[in-house]
């Protein structure tokens, strides 16, 4: 089939979406996850809902209404109750998810770079290693990347084109994204301040689009804020394992992973008994506030050593850390990062070679990754990390690997064709790679 008939229709996004769900359904499979899937504690938190004794998850000795992501258990609740509790369900649900995650990419691909560079992408992630091994996990982190990553797309449309309907919608999926990773909201600050700067000399226009980017988005937020204040009569987080999270990644001994030192043993296992007994008997809030006393004290009595945990931290984040795959085969482990090697140097020479662009989708997309890698490693360095951290933002990763890879896939065909089969194909479809 020509290119061009490729590149200009509607193929390019059934091949990716098709892909996609194949290769989770595969993955799921392969790993015996296709009946059975993994539980989490969101299965916990479904459950209650669903028996009617509220979304809370036992922790640490009392309710949580407020534990880790907020729309993923209601997410799972809905499908369990369609379903009759068919949990396999599910995982199709999630292979849905992350297929749309991939068209995601394909869009964005398309909007920095071209639509070759966008099918790659695209297809990069319906063969990513981290998403694929999340679909058959009862878990929101296949969730979070498709909200994380519809966010970055209608960001950067609103950048291009500022309208209030668009920011309106560009608000209310970043909220969406805020609810369920928190961790995003530096970045859509910083971007908020980045339209208004780009769009300077129009502020009378951009000032009040940006104000309905806020609207959009705080009226997805307060809901989750108003049950928050309704259940305990203040202002609360999003959630309210935050303070734990900060105190695992910041007290004596920490590793800046959820594990001790050297070990399986979980960091929660090491909560010293003079903080448990203070803890007996809090609400979730009063326990949140207590672990957040406990990180920042460390913070002030030892500043060093935090500097040097959070310098540690971040390069867990971009590389690994002692503890990475800990949970999987220790071959997984030296093919992902074989991969992942690979995927960050095509990546850093795709960043360093077009943020000259000419064109400004490329120059905003290029300032977008930067602008979020930095906020979001950085805000994640304030806690602990795992490998599914990154997991969360690689996506966009593979998008500034993609043009490179079809770079080198078209001089591979190019060679195996020979240049008379090879004039026979249109690459005239607008790319920076063949303009």
């Amino acid at each position: 089939m020509p290119t061009e008939l490729l590149l200009n229709s509607w193929r390019p996004h059934v091949v990716v979406f098709i892909v996609a769900f194949a290769a989770a359904r595969a993955s799921a499979a392969m790993m015996g996850r296709l009946l059975t899937p993994e539980h989490w504690e969101y299965s916990d938190i479904a459950e209650n809902l669903l028996q009617g004794r509220g979304a809370y998850y036992e922790f640490l000795r009392t309710k949580y209404y407020l534990y880790g992501s907020w729309l993923y258990p209601r997410l799972l609740a809905i499908v369990l109750w369609l379903t009759g509790g068919r949990e396999v369900v599910m995982v199709v649900v999630q292979g849905l998810l992350y297929a749309a995650t991939c068209l995601n990419l394909h869009g964005i691909g398309r909007l920095i770079f071209g639509r070759i560079e966008g099918l790659f992408a695209g297809l990069l992630f319906a063969l990513h290693p981290g998403g694929l091994v999340y679909v058959g996990k009862l878990h929101s982190q296949t969730l979070d990347v498709l909200l994380i990553t519809s966010s970055i797309f209608l960001l950067l449309r609103l950048i291009l084109d500022p309208r209030w309907d668009r920011a309106v919608l560009a608000g209310a999926v970043a909220g969406l994204a805020v609810v369920s990773r928190a961790t995003l909201a530096p970045f859509c600050l910083l971007w908020a301040g980045a339209i208004v700067y780009v769009w300077r000399a129009q502020l009378r226009r951009v000032i009040p689009i940006v104000g309905w980017l806020g609207v959009g988005c705080v009226a997805v937020v307060l809901p989750v804020l108003a049950d928050g204040y309704a259940r305990y009569g203040r202002l609360v987080s999003l959630r309210s394992d935050t303070g734990v999270n900060l105190w695992i990644g910041n007290h004596e001994g920490a590793s800046g992973t959820s594990f001790v030192t050297g070990t399986d043993m979980p960091a929660l296992n090491t909560v010293p008994a003079t903080l448990i007994a203070r803890l007996a008997g809090a609400d979730e809030i009063d326990q949140n506030d207590l672990f957040s006393s406990e990180a920042v004290q460390f913070v002030r009595r030892a500043p060093g050593a935090f500097v040097t945990l959070f310098a540690k931290k971040l390069w867990y984040f971009w590389w690994q850390s002692p503890h990475v795959g800990l949970l999987y085969p220790p071959r997984w482990t030296t093919i992902y990062m074989a991969y992942y090697a690979v995927m960050a140097l095509a990546a850093l020479a795709g960043l360093l070679h077009f943020s000259r662009s000419p064109r400004n989708a490329t120059v905003y997309g290029v300032a977008m990754f930067v602008l979020l890698a930095a906020s979001y490693s950085a805000t994640q360095a304030l806690f602990y990390i795992e490998g599914r951290h990154r997991w969360q933002i690689e996506p966009l990763l593979l998008v500034f690997s993609a043009p490179l890879i079809a770079q080198l896939t078209g001089a591979a065909r190019s060679w195996a064709m020979g240049p008379s089969l090879q004039a026979t194909f249109d690459t005239s479809g607008k790319s920076v790679l063949h303009p």
